[in-house]
């Protein structure tokens, strides 16, 4: 997806953001469009200082006579800085009245702007955690081969469970892998590896069922 009103900007910069974290490709053009705009939604800003507070983000405006033609137009406030001064209320200051400065980002009325992306949480290496089941049951799977297990940092809730495929390399194309809990060493525990350092989403094997 190419990003809209250049204004001769350099079109050959790509951003690659894997994995997209969507379903489907409608879903995957609305999210990569919201990327984008929020990406860029420095490229085509103003700076304007005013004395009126009334300005601030998510206000529209209409600037008229300035000498640049082109900048007379509709624009709205992204972000506000406000600034006074009252040397006067000192005891025994002179100097000027109260001043007040607005410092306002403005962006173009007609177009989207959108807050930068934020950054994704990251999870930095396996986390450990305990296999969990029904009482009397040495190795629980559901129906599509997952066993439950309680992270060990998880303290506070002692409901909360996580569903996870158990797999090893030596399985075929699609075929998944499957390992015991019980096999690992140190009795029912774990190390949890998670896809791309990310915490979500779930991931199930509906089609395969081992």
């Amino acid at each position: 997806m190419t990003g809209k009103n250049l204004n001769g900007q350099r079109t050959r910069y790509e951003i690659y953001d894997y994995p997209g974290r969507f379903k489907d490709e409608q879903h995957g053009r609305d999210f990569t469009r919201y990327r984008l705009e929020g990406l860029r939604n420095d490229a085509e800003t103003g700076v304007c200082f005013c004395n009126t507070p009334k300005l601030w983000p998510g206000v529209r405006f209409q600037l008229t006579d300035h000498p640049s033609g082109t900048l007379n137009r509709e624009w709205q406030v992204v972000g506000s800085v406000l600034s006074g001064e009252q040397p006067q209320a000192l005891h025994g200051s002179q100097g000027e009245g109260t001043t007040l400065v607005n410092r306002c980002e403005v962006v173009p009325a007609d177009r989207t702007w959108r807050v930068a992306p934020l950054p994704k949480p990251r999870v930095d290496g396996p986390q450990s955690a305990v296999v969990t089941g029904p009482a009397g049951e040495e190795i629980f799977c559901d129906e599509h081969g997952r066993v439950r297990v309680k992270f060990r940092w998880d303290r506070y809730n002692p409901a909360t469970e996580a569903g996870f495929m158990l797999d090893t390399g030596v399985a075929g194309v699609g075929g998944g892998g499957f390992r015991q809990p019980g096999d690992t060493a140190g009795g029912p525990g774990g190390d949890s590896g998670l896809p791309e350092r990310g915490p979500g989403p779930a991931h199930h094997n509906g089609e395969d069922v081992p």
